[in-house]
Order: C-alpha cells, then structure tokens, then sequence
C-alpha cells in the first residue's frame, strides 16, 4: 500500500510539493477535468520515473494497476487484439481445493517467516549491544598499546568495528607469547632500523707488553767503578748526585753538595759514575714511557668511540654502564701509572710497578663479542625481513590478545548462545524459503491446469449482454498467443466501430477482469494497488451506475483482505462520486480517505484532504463555495452565483428569467442588482480575451452583499440565512 504520494514540479503541479498523506485501504479523490488527476495517475502507472515526485510504502512495494484514458488508448486505439487475461476457472473442484491449501500454506509460511525475521532482528540488536561493547573495550586497549603495536594494528588501525573482528579472527593465533619489553626491542629491530647489515663493534686490542717493561721495574743508577760509588748506593743518594752534577758542570770549581771547593777529580768521578750504561737506560725509560702513554691513548680512544656509538647499538643491549665504568677505571690507571713513570724518570734510581688495565679490557671485549653475536643474529634475519616481520606481528597479536583475553572471554560467553539461536533463526528462515518456493511453483502449476483466456471472454461478454450491449463482444482470435479482439455477432472487427461510451465500457470491463486476473499464465497472484481515473467519461447514467457497482465491488474484496490492498478513485463526476461512496449509514469508514484536487488563481493543482465526504448536492456544494470565498475559487464564484440563482429562482422559484429579479428593487438598489445580474452573466458566458484579469476580492465582496439583498427583497432571507450556516466543511467542487 501507498503511504504517501507527493507531486512536485510536474504539469500543472508547481515547486511547492502537493501531498496525499496517510493514504488508507479506499481513497476517493475528486477534482475537475485538467485539475491534475491523470497526471497522478501516470505516475503511479511509471513509478521508475518520477522527477521530483515521491511515493513512500507503508508495505513493501506492491504491482500497480492503472485505468486512465492511456491504459485506454495503448489496449483499444493502437492495437487490434488485446492481450488475454487469464483467470481461474471453475471446472475443477479438486484442484481449486488444493489451490487454496497452498495459498494458505504459501500465506502461513509467509507470516511464519516474517516473525522469525522480526525475532531474528531482535537478536541482531542484542548481538549488536554486547559486540559494541567488546569493541569498545578492545579499542581502549588498542590506544594504549598503538605505538608499539601499530604494525600489526595495520589495516584495522582507524575503524574500531574492523579492529574489534580482527581481534577475534586473531584470537587464537599460534605463536610464542613474549612480554612487552621483547616485542618493543623486536620491534625496533625489524620494523625502525634500516634494512642493511649491521656493521659489528671493533675489539679492543690491547698490547699489554706496554705494562710489562723491564726499565719501569730496574733501578738506574751509575757505575760502581768508583771510589764514591759504594758511599752513594749505602745511602740511596744516586738521584740526587746525578743532579748535582748537572750543577757541578755549571760552577766548575763549588761543589755543589757542600759549597766548598771542589776537588779537581769530582767531575771526572762523577762522570765515570753516570757513564753511557746509565744513559742508555734513561733514554730507554723516556722510549717506554712514551710508547705505554700512546698505547693507552690510542685504547681510550677507541672505547670513548664505542660509548660515542653506543646508541646504533641500543636495540641489542649493550651495556654502556659496563663499559663506562671500564673505561673510568683504565684511565685512573693510566693517571697513576703516568704519575709513576714521571717520578721515576725525575729519580730513575726508585723501581716502579706499572698496574695493569688487561681485566678492564678484557670486560669490555667480552660485551662486545655478545653484542657481535646479536648482530650477526639480526644480520641474518635481514636477509629475510619480511618472514620475520610477519612472525613478530603473530607475536604481537599473540601478546594483545592475551591482554584482552578477560574482555574476550565475557564477550564469548554471552555471544555463543545468542550466535546459536541466530543460526538457527537462519536455518528456519532458509527452511521457511524454501516451503514458499515449493509452493509458489505448485501454484504455478495448479494455476496452468485451472486458468485459461476463455474464462475471462465468456465472464467479459456475459456482463455486456447482462446490461444490453448485445451488438458487440470479445473473441479468443489468436488461442496460441493468447490474444482477443472486439467483433460484431457476425464476426467483424468491431474496433473502429464503437462509440465512445462502447469503448469506455469494454475497457473498463478488461481491466476490471486484469484485476482479478494476469497477462502471463504463469505469473501466481501477487498482491497490488489498483488506481482508476475517469472510468465514466462518455458512459450514460445505467453505464455509469453498472461501473459503480463494479467498484463496490473490489471495494468489498478490498475489505475482505483479498488480492487488492489499496485503491485510488479519481473522479470529475459529482454523481459518480456519490454513487461509489453511498453506504446507508452515511458513515465514514475508518479505512477510506477523500480528497479534493482543484486550481488556485495562480492555475497550479493543490491537494486537499477532508475528514468526511466533502461531495454532496450539487445545490449545496454552490452555496458552501459562496460561504468559503477565497482566492482559489474567485475564477468561478461568478459562475457559481449565476448558478445558485438560476436554480432556486426559475426553477423553484418561477421565475422566467433572472432579470425578473430586478422587479423586486428600486432606485440605486436596482442599478446595483442589474450590475450583478450583468457582471455574473458575464463571467460565466462570455470567452475571455488576453486583458482579462480575475476579480478582485473588493470587488466579489460588494456583489456578495448584493447577492445577499436579492434574498432579502425576495422574502427568502430565510433560505439564504440556512444555506450560509451550513456545516464550514461542505465544501463546493463543480
């Protein structure tokens, strides 16, 4: 069933949309000819075309059926023969008895279908309820892992409803579970690191011979050749004769350890004691001193270069604290051993230890053998980075899903039954479907066997002999196309041949039988609207009341809850319209609407809707136009007011003519009533030329009041007061 028809933009319907709203069962809608009624019903006969027009369901869309003067003219104008109409026949009890079993079957299945649906949506919301929530856990997890995860987090990363369905595809992934601080440094290592080999750390090769010289150790004193030897070595004083022989070779003749002359052979004693053995070893201890300084230089050096690097390295732990503290201790050696050196070549004669810095090195060379041995590790699985990338997302999903796994388990334990029962309403649904199959396709074959084109020639001619169309029916000409033709009793093509009322009547009668019926034999009877437009144009009274009670009919059928949901009746004729309508209680049904399509001044169609029938006398409706004078009706009030006159005073009131009327007045009051009479006349019988403009409403009020005193001087004030006070929604129509 429709629910709502707009019209918008189309023929003589404007930009501001015309609604049909809450359109029911039987919708009966008047309007005079050219008020826009066929263009309705042409679109509701193209609804693939609209433009700016719009039709909403209160159902699923359902077949549409429309009778307007097109249906007419594409069956009876520009074809010979006419498409059969098949029907069910009712020569065979037994197959019209299963026929309705399966309808009935077909009907149960239908309704039985559609609460399993409604159920299963219910379901669905449930459903939908507990996985929002999962997914709204799930991602507060996401954001708090993101930055190291984002790499398996990939493709489902900006939409939670992805994230959320990833998370369970992922949840039972096979691979290792390691903590955070793994996945963090595998993720460094695979995924933010370049993807050349890594270079490895340069041992520290360290010559410790450099510890290890004899000269650092040996007392260098002079030759003991000499007399003062033995004296100088008893009292340790080497250092500090050497040193006073250098003052010795500045005075030449003080001695230089007691100030006194000195003996003529103290130089020559002296220099027999520090003779070229004594130098030899001095220049050797300055030779070792600088190569152990240049040794421990170059080895600072090299672990101050490691720490300086030491962030490529960080992914693969290398201990900088290790190796700073290393280096803080070779370099206080080397300080003190330096110190030691320099005090021995000041007093070369004192023996010196030199402490060795081997274990500090041999520390340092041992982390960096094991940062090496993760290097050369990672260099291989370089070599085959996009396996191992892919390992380490499984683990970082592995890790996830461990994090999240009390979020999944609640989600799992209150989504299994309801994924069960949702199954299960689908297996009943796909059973469901397949019962209605069966039993559309066994309709289909029951209706093979039942209906047949001549059920509907013999039921089409019947009615045109019941109500004396005797000169004229339909024959099957063409049994294997199905096909009919209009011909005479002897056998003529009667096509051309029929009057207007003729070809009226015979088509409506084809369509009242396409209702029933269908165009294809195989087609099943289907739910549909029907929409009829104008069916008595050219039809005389006995015509018109024989389509009239052939429209109750199908409204009754229409109540029944048969085949047809809905109809819409568009009609110009007041007596038509009151035909259809007539029920004896004079009540309006809860399942029909009226409407009324008319023209404003602005000659645009507007649509307007009535709580009861607006249609009544035809006297009646004149008055209630004068009582409802407004801008959309001052084309016609003139015409309306001739009309009203015309009716009571010469046929009721026997009067000859409506000049009669100015008998009745004097002086300025005559001259008012003759302009009237004259103004209306006008207004209804003449053609208007292009300076014709519509009256305004200063000027309709003034007549009205003239209108109003031909009452009054006539002595039927009290008609005119009854008919103005008439109920404010007897509306007129022409």
């Amino acid at each position: 069933m429709f629910e709502t028809i707009t019209m918008q933009n189309v023929a003589t319907f404007g930009e501001q949309p015309e609604h049909f709203s809450e359109l029911k069962k039987v919708n009966y809608i008047y309007g005079s000819n050219g008020s826009g009624k066929t263009t309705i019903s042409e679109l509701l006969r193209n609804l693939s075309d609209p433009g700016d027009c719009k039709v909403t369901w209160k159902t699923e869309s359902q077949n549409v059926l429309v009778y307007n003067r097109n249906f007419v003219e594409e069956n009876f104008t520009y074809t010979d023969e006419l498409n059969g109409i098949f029907i069910l026949g009712e020569d065979s009890t037994e197959l019209h008895k299963r026929k309705v079993e399966c309808e009935k079957e077909l009907e149960d299945n239908k309704q039985k279908k559609e609460q399993i649906e409604m159920n299963l949506r219910k379901k669905q919301l449930h459903w939908d309820t507990i996985f929002n929530r999962f997914k709204n856990e799930c991602w507060t997890q996401k954001v708090k892992y993101d930055v190291t995860l984002h790499h398996t987090f990939k493709g489902a990363r900006g939409n939670s409803e992805k994230f959320a369905y990833k998370c369970l595809e992922e949840f039972d992934v096979d691979s290792d579970l390691k903590s955070f601080e793994e996945i963090e440094k595998e993720e460094r290592l695979l995924f933010q690191q370049p993807d050349n080999p890594y270079s490895k750390i340069d041992i520290i090769n360290y010559n410790n011979e450099v510890e290890e010289m004899e000269i650092f150790n040996k007392k260098i004193v002079g030759s003991g050749d000499i007399e003062l030897e033995q004296l100088i070595n008893k009292l340790d004083m080497s250092d500090w004769v050497r040193v006073g022989k250098s003052y010795l070779e500045q005075t030449k003749e003080i001695c230089p350890f007691c100030q006194q002359p000195a003996p003529d052979d103290l130089m020559s004693q002296l220099e027999k004691l520090f003779d070229d053995t004594y130098d030899r070893n001095i220049k050797e201890l300055d030779s070792s001193y600088k190569q152990y300084d240049l040794e421990l230089g170059k080895i600072i050096s090299a672990i101050e270069i490691i720490l300086t690097n030491a962030e490529k390295y960080k992914n693969f732990g290398i201990d900088t604290t290790l190796i700073s503290s290393s280096l803080q201790n070779i370099k206080a050696l080397y300080q003190r051993n330096k110190e030691y050196i320099n005090q021995k070549v000041k007093e070369p004669s004192l023996p010196t230890e030199i402490q060795s810095i081997v274990h500090y090195i041999e520390e340092i060379n041992k982390e960096i053998h094991r940062v090496n041995a993760e290097i050369e590790k990672q260099n291989e699985r370089l070599e085959k980075l996009p396996q191992e990338q892919e390992e380490l997302r499984k683990q970082m999903w592995r890790f996830f899903c461990e994090q999240i796994k009390d979020i999944h388990n609640e989600f799992n334990n209150e989504i299994t039954p309801i994924n069960n029962a949702i199954k299960g309403m689908r297996k009943s649904i796909k059973q469901k479907d397949e019962f209605i199959d069966d039993a559309i396709n066994e309709l289909k074959e029951i209706q093979l066997e039942l209906t047949g084109i001549h059920h509907t020639e013999q039921r089409i001619n019947d009615t045109l002999d019941l109500y004396g169309f005797k000169n004229f029916k339909i024959e099957t000409v063409n049994r294997e196309e199905q096909k009919y033709k209009i011909v005479r009793e002897n056998g003529e093509d009667a096509k051309n041949t029929l009057s207007e009322g003729e070809k009226t009547f015979i088509s409506f009668l084809y369509f009242y039988h396409l209702i029933t019926g269908t165009s294809n034999q195989e087609e099943v009877q289907d739910k549909k609207v029907v929409v009829i437009d104008d069916p008595v144009s050219s039809l005389d009274s006995n015509v018109m009341f024989i389509v009239g009670h052939l429209i109750r009919e199908l409204i009754s059928e229409i109540r029944e809850e048969g085949y047809v949901t809905q109809l819409l009746l568009f009609t110009h004729n007041i007596y038509f319209h009151k035909e259809v309508t007539f029920n004896f209680q004079n009540q309006t049904f809860k399942d029909e609407t009226f409407w009324i399509i008319r023209k404003n001044d602005k000659s645009l169609s507007t649509i307007q809707k009535y709580e009861h029938n607006p249609i009544q006398s035809s006297y009646g409706l004149l008055w209630s136009e004068i009582r409802n004078i407004n801008k959309d009706n001052l084309q016609t009030i003139q015409n309306i007011m001739r009309r009203v006159l015309e009716t009571y005073f010469t046929q009721f009131g026997n009067l000859k003519n409506l000049h009669s009327i100015e008998e009745y007045f004097d002086g300025k009051d005559k001259v008012y009533c003759r302009n009237l009479l004259s103004w209306i006349n006008d207004g209804s019988h003449s053609i208007n030329d292009d300076l014709y403009v519509t009256p305004d409403e200063e000027l309709v009020y003034k007549y009205q009041e003239v209108f109003k005193k031909i009452f009054m001087a006539t002595g039927q004030e009290q008609h005119y007061y009854m008919m103005m006070e008439e109920e404010s929604d007897q509306l007129v129509v022409e």
